[in-house]
């Protein structure tokens, strides 16, 4: 009955909110510790990881204005609801990860063509290992949310989540070949990752 769909709802906006509260914790941090160690040590894939993880923040606020928004009973102009927000708000992290993309790719670009100052620090690698493990964990959890509760923007997380473990073992490689001579391949890594990003936003 109504009853028991105002319940279900209610549970699925919760679990929307959980989602993305944790994304949004977990993505400001790691978004500070990448470009901190990025533009510290002058690794391009690096600080495209780390603005990925800016686009991540963005991705999650949006998810819990959807949520919000989502969640409202219907009303005059919107008698059978505003589920539609969902796709709205869907499409906006889907813009958000192109802008990213673009940015980050013209940082690297340049510092192929001009050059890097890339210097190996401990550090790189200590925030590659964090970002992998917390990124992990966000996944899993994201992943059987989705499924429960059949979220577009859960499920969207989710995907943002698992592509940021695949990213960042890029990043973690191209540190590792850096610290070995191959400095371009650091650079080469930031343009796959943009790549990467600029593809993600695509398919949200």
């Amino acid at each position: 009955g109504i009853f028991g769909a105002n319940i279900l709802n209610e549970t699925r906006e919760k679990a929307i909110n959980h989602v993305a509260a944790l994304g949004i914790i977990a993505n400001a941090f790691l978004l500070c510790a990448k470009l901190i160690v990025g533009y510290a040590f002058h690794s391009q894939g690096m600080i495209a990881d780390g603005f990925n993880s800016a686009g991540d923040v963005f991705a999650s606020v949006m998810t819990l204005l959807g949520s919000k928004i989502s969640a409202k009973p219907g009303d005059e102009e919107h008698p059978y609801g505003h589920g539609k927000a969902e796709y709205i708000f869907s499409f906006i992290i889907s813009l958000s990860l192109l802008v990213v993309a673009g940015s980050t790719c013209k940082g690297a670009i340049q510092s192929l063509v001009y050059g890097s100052n890339f210097t190996f620090s401990i550090l790189l690698l200590c925030a590659a290992g964090v970002t992998i493990g917390t990124k992990l964990a966000l996944y899993l959890y994201a992943r059987k949310q989705g499924r429960l509760h059949e979220s577009l923007l859960i499920k969207a997380n989710a995907m943002d989540h698992r592509n940021d473990i695949l990213l960042t073992s890029g990043t973690l490689i191209g540190i590792v070949c850096a610290s070995c001579g191959f400095v371009w391949v650091d650079g080469a890594v930031g343009i796959l990752i943009s790549l990467w990003i600029g593809y993600t936003g695509i398919l949200v």
